[in-house]
């Protein structure tokens, strides 16, 4: 059995606990806790079903990169997307300039690879995203995105 502990800021503020229970029930887990000091969520599972819920959650990584990359009217300038293996850091290949898409693509990469992380075991006050974007004929540096510019801290 796994044992996960996730941080109450990962649901938000504004989330009810009985919302956040049964999306945690969704994901598999079972004795589902709240904190009412710290607010912090404790869930069972099993090590299959955790290991499916990683593996699903690594897939809409990779899907929202596929969505970025095929979505020519949103990211007109967009070849490729590269990503580390801990989903922290991409390389967004590009043709062009790509200064109006930089934002978008940064913090949609942002919540799927945060997510990601968090759920991973990663704990979130340790979550990080870098985004590199690289021009896709010279390899010249077009621009790195963070995660302090993306949350602005």
């Amino acid at each position: 059995m796994i044992k996960m502990i996730i941080s109450p800021e990962y649901f938000g503020v504004n989330e009810k606990e009985s919302a956040i229970k049964e999306q945690v029930r969704k994901w598999g887990a079972k004795n589902i806790n709240i904190d009412e000091d710290t607010g912090y969520i404790s869930a069972i599972m099993s090590a299959n079903d955790y290991y499916d819920f990683v593996v699903a959650l690594r897939k809409s990584v990779v899907d929202k990169i596929d969505e970025i990359i095929s979505d020519k009217t949103k990211y007109p300038s967009v070849v490729d997307i590269k990503y580390s293996g801990d989903m922290s850091c991409f390389d967004v290949r590009c043709i062009d300039n790509i200064d109006k898409e930089k934002r978008d693509i940064a913090l949609e990469l942002y919540m799927v690879s945060t997510s990601y992380q968090v759920l991973s075991g990663i704990p979130q006050e340790l979550t990080y995203v870098s985004v590199l974007f690289t021009d896709s004929i010279t390899g010249n540096v077009l621009g790195i995105i963070d995660t302090s510019e993306i949350i602005g801290n």
